[in-house]
């Protein structure tokens, strides 16, 4: 008996002594709340995101199946209630929002956000982190040095626990995420415009360096006399020259005939001019390097690539897919190639040409083509590369070309899909990569307007012809479904389910529309409802977007100014709304769908009426809840993609025009139809003119993800509360 006594009086010291160690512990039972005026989204639940049966963050934003904070996050599995004295403190709760695990950007400071519960300090690499709300939300901001930057998150409880997270950025001053048109060599180097700088690329080396950044212009075209380079302001009416060395700018012409949008420009040497192709006026203007005084030398519809070679009476032009001369003196044009004139390959849209002592290099884009310029065979067509034809990598979308003066069996190409400049051998027509701006391994995104999901960590890209999936923490792409000959294309949108191993996706079968069930294991397309069959219902004609009625099973997919029902099953179709059901004002086309989680309603964005409406599933009745007569803000210019807010109170719009400052992100509130610009031109630093064509988000509230083909060519992610914006693939 004594000896039980003075167990327990040793056991009672040693537990008086721990709870006077313990003292100033927080309640265990206590978590702090988002505030719900913290300037990122407080509820990150989405049905695009990472999310578990019950509503919650799962690994990646850190809850678990029973609403509390995962191993990652805080507390173990079960009871997320009280706890017993004897139960040891639940661990910080941390949550990055932005920028994502790996990412790519371009200026010397970024600001980090995320949110955090029962802590007493958020530092970020050893800074205390900003914050009004305990850490709830909280920024911070980081100075990036060119090249890897490793940056580590940590947030710390007050008995000492702490919770660490790192990321990955890179940080490429000398990257032109939007390479022009390309110039040179001048001094071994090649150079390229990019609307807001001038960027120099060793063709030997590969490596890229930015000559100079100017925020008060947009420069178009670039062309070289040997010692400078020129380029075209057409919103300021100006031809300017750039001091390869320095990048100064210096006018050349200011004055006369108005320049709308300059596609070309080419150096004619013996009359020391320029030779401008003006795409909007359709014309050709002639301006002097001596007075800057502009005639117009020729009309030319559509104005296209110019080209001329000193010693040559004559330039070349593209309009289309033709080629012609030009007559230097009199502005006479004549075709040379088209689909009438010469044989050989069919010519597509020309991009960029090079004229020779004989022949003629015509670039389409994908592929490169010899147009003899004399003899019997003038107008006569030849591959030199492309399908069919030379080793290396394919060419994507070449946009311009230059010959390399040391070499003359050597051209450069630049290749905007792929952001790279290519060496091309004319006599095989191989190809390399001699310099490129890529970030995460495999295929490169294309050109072409896709469709954009996010689930189970992942981002599928829909494009034409195949299904793409990036894996968002290290920006890796995989190729995971091709569509064969059957299908006309992949066209509108998609829709992944939440183990990230199934989709349904629109497709075209020549007019008509069609639902494909695609297996993401396999890369299987299985189409379930074939527009071309009346039996399955009412017609589906070329689809535009997609989004899945989770109530319902099924999918529904714009079709003109037509929505229509499609049973991811059995392939049935009925109509939801358009002119002939339903009333309230209609849409032209519906460039993008989202569906509410309860399935009661839809929202879709038109281009036409630069609205978003709002359509009852079970009646078809549509209402404008924001546009040009509803809600205040700047104007949606040709949007062409939205996404629902993690808050349910907002969505998130994407306009990819590049007319004035009107790209960008824009938050669209539901309740009162309000626009305001997050991401673009004055908001937000990262890459700029991006050109966002779809948005989506994984369910960590305060960023978006967004597709930018045709520019960048690249996923971006975008910071909901101050528009930063990374790369995450490309």
């Amino acid at each position: 008996m004594r000896s039980q006594r003075l167990v327990v009086g040793l056991l009672a010291v040693v537990l008086a002594a721990c709870v006077e160690a313990r003292g100033a512990a927080p309640d265990a039972g206590s978590t702090p709340a988002v505030d719900a005026a913290s300037p990122i989204d407080a509820a990150p639940h989405t049905d695009a995101g990472n999310l578990d049966d019950a509503g919650n963050l799962d690994d990646a934003g850190n809850l678990d199946d029973a609403g509390a904070p995962d191993h990652d996050g805080g507390r173990s599995d079960g009871d997320a209630g009280a706890m017993s004295d004897a139960a040891p403190p639940p661990a910080p709760e941390l949550v990055i929002a932005f920028p994502p695990p790996r990412s790519l950007f371009t200026e010397a400071t970024l600001r980090v956000l995320g949110r955090a519960g029962g802590v007493v300090a958020v530092r970020v690499n050893g800074v205390l982190a900003e914050t009004d709300d305990a850490f709830a939300s909280w920024t911070a901001m980081v100075t990036l040095a060119p090249g890897e930057n490793d940056v580590e998150v940590i947030a710390e409880a007050a008995d000492g626990a702490v919770v660490a997270r790192r990321l990955e950025i890179e940080r490429r001053d000398g990257s032109l995420f939007e390479l022009g048109d390309l110039a040179g060599p001048i001094g071994g180097e090649l150079f390229a415009i990019s609307g807001h700088a001038l960027a120099a690329i060793d063709p030997v080396r590969g490596t890229r360096r930015v000559v100079a950044r100017w925020d008060d212009a947009y420069l178009d075209g670039l062309v070289s006399d040997g010692t400078s380079l020129y380029a075209v302001d057409s919103d300021a009416n100006r031809v300017v020259a750039l001091d390869p060395a320095s990048g100064a700018r210096r006018v050349v012409s200011d004055g006369g005939a108005r320049l709308w949008w300059a596609r070309d420009l080419a150096f004619d040497p013996e009359r020391a001019r320029l030779l401008v192709t003006d795409y909007s006026r359709r014309q050709v203007l002639a301006i002097s390097l001596v007075d800057g005084a502009r005639s117009v030398l020729a009309p030319l519809d559509p104005a296209g690539p110019i080209d001329v070679l000193r010693g040559r009476g004559e330039a070349v032009v593209g309009h289309g897919a033709a080629v012609s001369t030009l007559d230097l003196e009199t502005g006479a044009v004549t075709i040379l190639s088209d689909a009438t004139h010469g044989e050989g390959p069919a010519l597509s849209w020309v991009y960029d040409l090079v004229l020779r002592a004989d022949d003629t290099l015509a670039l389409t884009g994908p592929s490169l083509l010899r147009i003899e310029t004399t003899g019997e065979r003038r107008g006569d067509r030849t591959l030199i590369s492309g399908a069919g034809r030379g080793t290396g990598p394919a060419l994507g979308h070449a946009v311009s070309v230059r010959v390399d003066p040391a070499r003359p069996g050597v051209v450069w190409a630049l290749d905007i899909e792929n952001d790279a400049v290519v060496e091309i051998d004319l006599a095989t027509g191989d190809r390399r990569w001699v310099s490129r701006e890529g970030f995460g391994a495999g295929p490169p995104l294309g050109s072409y307007e896709g469709s954009l999901e996010i689930e189970d960590g992942r981002a599928f890209v829909v494009e034409p012809r195949r299904v793409i999936s990036i894996d968002l923490a290290t920006g890796e792409r995989h190729e995971v479904a091709v569509a064969d000959a059957a299908l006309a294309g992949l066209t509108g949108g998609v829709h992944v389910d939440a183990a990230g191993a199934r989709a349904w996706a629109s497709a075209s079968l020549g007019e008509a529309g069609a639902l494909v069930d695609v297996d993401l294991a396999s890369g299987a397309l299985r189409v379930v409802s074939d527009g071309t069959r009346p039996e399955q219902g009412v017609a589906l004609g070329h689809p535009r977007a997609l989004a899945l009625d989770p109530t319902r099973r099924r999918a529904v997919i714009s079709s003109g100014s037509a929505l229509v029902a499609a049973d991811v099953t059995t392939g049935a179709r009925t109509l939801v709304s358009s002119g002939e059901r339903g009333d309230g004002p209609t849409f032209t086309t519906a460039a993008d769908i989202e569906i509410a989680r309860d399935g009661s309603r839809a929202w879709v964005v038109s281009q036409l009426e630069e609205a978003v409406f709002e359509v009852d599933l079970e009646s078809g009745r549509r209402r404008v809840i924001s546009g040009p007569d509803v809600g205040a803000g700047p104007p949606l210019v040709w949007p062409t993609g939205l996404v629902r807010a993690a808050t349910d109170d907002a969505l998130w719009v994407v306009v990819p025009t590049l007319l004035g400052d009107a790209w960008g992100l824009y938050r669209v509130d539901l309740a009162t139809g309000e626009r305001t610009q997050i991401s673009g031109m004055a908001a937000g630093a990262g890459p700029s003119e991006y050109r966002a064509s779809r948005v989506a988000h994984d369910g960590v509230a305060g960023r978006v993800f967004v597709t930018t083909p045709g520019a960048l060519n690249a996923l971006l992610a975008i910071d909901t509360t101050f528009g930063q914006r990374v790369i995450v693939s490309k």
